[in-house]
């Protein structure tokens, strides 16, 4: 199995030159200025693109504050990873995992462990 990948990922498709080649209008009717900021008919502007950014990065702070602290290891160590995944061992040697067994076993340890 593998570990890691705590990161956020966040991804906008502009499709806004195909549908004017394709000679189609969208027309995007909503209450409040920034409602439809991010949707795929326009090109993204750079105060939604910094929005989304913001958010991304919130989310990333919590994401890597949550897994450090649940797993005992610091914040730094989790960041430096830059949301890599690893495999086994290496999982277990950055302090993301707690060892490497077949899912038997896991399951065996998870039963005794709940007392079962």
């Amino acid at each position: 199995g593998g570990v890691g990948s705590v990161g956020v990922i966040v991804i906008h498709c502009d499709w806004s030159q195909r549908i004017k080649e394709d000679g189609l209008a969208v027309t995007i009717i909503t209450y409040g200025d920034r409602k439809a900021e991010s949707n795929p008919y326009v090109k993204l502007s750079d105060q939604a693109r910094a929005a989304i950014q913001d958010d991304v990065d919130a989310m990333g702070r919590l994401f890597v504050s949550t897994v450090a602290r649940n797993r005992g290891i610091t914040e730094k160590t989790i960041r430096n990873t830059q949301a890599a995944c690893f495999l086994a061992a290496d999982g277990v040697k950055l302090g993301l995992a707690d060892a490497v067994m077949t899912p038997d076993a896991a399951f065996r340890k998870l039963i005794n462990e709940a007392g079962a």
